[in-house]
């Protein structure tokens, strides 16, 4: 009876067209794999967010976000409605926990413009306004920020879904949120009060060294949260 068998030059060209396939194929399911992970965790902090504020609303019984703790008294918003593992405290005192430190400078856009810029805005720099940062216990750091500067908006959040972590970047592990003002947490006040075109919404997401993180924010949301910019 004749037996058939692959030659060992046979096996190491099926090896070879193998490997050269992984090659080519592994980078890009493995950056889809992190995509995903960072959408599930930015939805997940965003649902946390969203629960906290409901809940101070319900308890403090207020109808306007801007009359309840979270502007009013953060300490006590924290501790009540969100569960923390770090406390970076109020920007006008001294203690600071740098596991929960959210530094500006390493925040890079998908698509920086030549020099490289980077975000030249967190709570716009106002005097006297509510600014804190906390780890949550899912490992998020959060950016709270009171602040007139956006139409329409009370407060804005700084999210970085995955702490420290690289790669740092909008649109794919930071992002920020607007607090409208029922309470609730999202995005649309900003953009949609200023009839913001697609094309410009896109182009920000990519490289606005100001607001890239509400942008690529607002693309996930409507566009079923696919990281397709």
């Amino acid at each position: 009876m004749r037996r058939f068998a692959f030659t060992l030059a046979e096996l190491l060209i099926a090896l070879t067209v193998v490997g050269v396939v992984a090659v080519l194929t592994v980078p890009g399911v493995t950056k889809n794999i992190y995509a995903k992970s960072n959408i599930v965790k930015l939805e997940a902090t965003v649902k946390t967010l969203n629960d906290a504020l409901n809940n101070m609303m319900v308890n403090e019984r207020i109808t306007q976000v801007t009359d309840g703790s979270l502007f009013n008294d953060s300490d006590e918003f924290i501790s009540k409605y969100l569960k923390i593992t770090s406390d970076c405290h109020n920007d006008d005192e001294d203690s600071y926990d740098a596991d929960c430190i959210i530094n500006a400078s390493t925040i890079e856009q998908a698509a920086p413009p030549p020099g490289g810029a980077v975000q030249a805005r967190l709570c716009g720099g106002l005097a006297g306004s509510t600014n804190f940062l906390v780890k949550l216990a899912n490992g998020a750091k959060v950016r709270f920020c009171d602040s007139s500067s956006l139409s329409g908006t009370p407060g804005y959040i700084l999210i970085d879904v995955n702490g420290s972590d690289a790669p740092n970047v909008y649109g794919r592990d930071v992002f920020e949120v607007e607090v409208l003002d029922d309470g609730t947490v999202g995005q649309g006040n900003y953009i949609e009060a200023n009839n913001v075109s697609d094309e410009t919404i896109l182009n920000n997401c990519r490289r606005s060294s100001s607001y890239a993180g509400f942008y690529c924010y607002y693309l996930l949301e409507h566009n079923n949260w696919e990281m397709n910019y």
